[in-house]
């Protein structure tokens, strides 16, 4: 799949916004959870320090280390009381990194790792309270489920790419065929969205565009009927000019079959531009007994020259609306 496909771009812009969504919602958590757990814990926290330091300034480092093995017992978090510069007064451990940043603060409150640290001070500042929590979640304990949940929603954002990637690539595919020369080609999308109104848009376009090239076939086929009846009509009266006994009736003739011949042009040019403007076309009332009966007069001469004869029969007034100029031209 190109990056360059509508549907990578949709897939990669809605997992990118979904991994930063997920860390901004961890790091908001994580923040909330630290504020709530050092507020919430405040008080026992400072009574828990008082009962140490109690226990061993009464009963030195045996009663301190009874006290504590009783909470750990209890909660289950590692707890340290230090002198004020870190010194564990249990096992003399030094502790100093474990209160890092807590200089001049009662309480404190902080994460290391994947451990919060809590910090409290002594009201003369002699010692130091240091409470280890280890949370019963971690990261790695939603992990699946973000990767999971990553997963379901991959698969949904490609069928959301694919809706609408797919009615484009078949837009793209009718465009390439129309293009080509297929006048059948359309898209046939049914949806009620922008990319539905594009298609059919196209397929009123495509439509359109095949009535006139079908209209301009069909008119190059009329006009080359239509030329060469005036023509074969024109050549008869130009031989008849010579041997006509009233030379003036051929001459007529044959000036009036020029002018229809001239007429037949502007009659096809007026179609020509009544294409791209239908309301540049004058129609007008007009009678069809009085043009079928000039038709018939203007092929009286091939007729003869055929040993033919035209009779007219048709009703006096039979009138309709149209172009005078179009109908007029046999």
């Amino acid at each position: 799949m190109s990056l360059r496909s509508i549907t990578a771009k949709i897939l990669i812009w809605s997992l990118s916004t979904l991994v930063l969504t997920l860390t901004a919602y961890s790091w908001i958590s994580k923040s909330v959870v630290n504020k709530a757990l050092n507020e919430t814990f405040a008080s026992s926290d400072a009574f828990a320090m008082h009962q140490a330091t109690s226990a061993y300034e009464r009963g030195g480092r045996g009663e301190l280390a009874h006290y504590l093995a009783e909470l750990h017992e209890f909660e289950g978090y590692d707890r340290y009381l230090t002198d004020s510069s870190g010194s564990d007064l249990l096992t003399g451990q030094d502790r100093s990194a474990l209160l890092a940043g807590s200089q001049g603060l009662r309480r404190s409150f902080t994460s290391i790792g994947d451990k919060f640290v809590v910090r409290v001070a002594s009201p003369d500042w002699r010692y130091r309270f240091i409470i280890v929590i280890v949370p019963p979640f971690s990261f790695a304990t939603f992990a699946p489920y973000y990767f999971l949940l990553l997963a379901v929603v991959a698969v949904l954002f490609w069928f959301l790419a694919m809706h609408f990637a797919w009615p484009l690539r078949r837009l793209a595919v009718a465009v390439r065929r129309f293009g080509s020369g297929d006048l059948t080609a359309r898209v046939g999308l049914d949806r009620r969205d922008e990319i539905g109104e594009v298609g059919r848009s196209f397929d009123n376009m495509a439509a359109r565009i095949q009535t006139l090239l079908t209209a301009e076939r069909q008119l190059l086929q009329d006009v080359s009927h239509e030329l060469r009846s005036p023509l074969t009509r024109l050549r008869l009266a130009a031989e008849l000019v010579g041997t006509a006994d009233d030379p003036s009736a051929a001459v007529s003739r044959l000036r009036r079959e020029t002018d229809r011949l001239t007429d037949l042009v502007n009659s096809l040019l007026q179609v020509t531009m009544a294409e791209g403007d239908p309301a540049a076309f004058g129609f007008q009332d007009i009678c069809l007994s009085d043009i079928l009966r000039d038709v018939t007069e203007d092929c009286e001469l091939e007729a003869e020259q055929r040993g033919c004869h035209i009779q007219v029969d048709a009703p006096e007034d039979v009138r309709i609306l149209g172009d005078a100029d179009s109908c007029n031209v046999p």
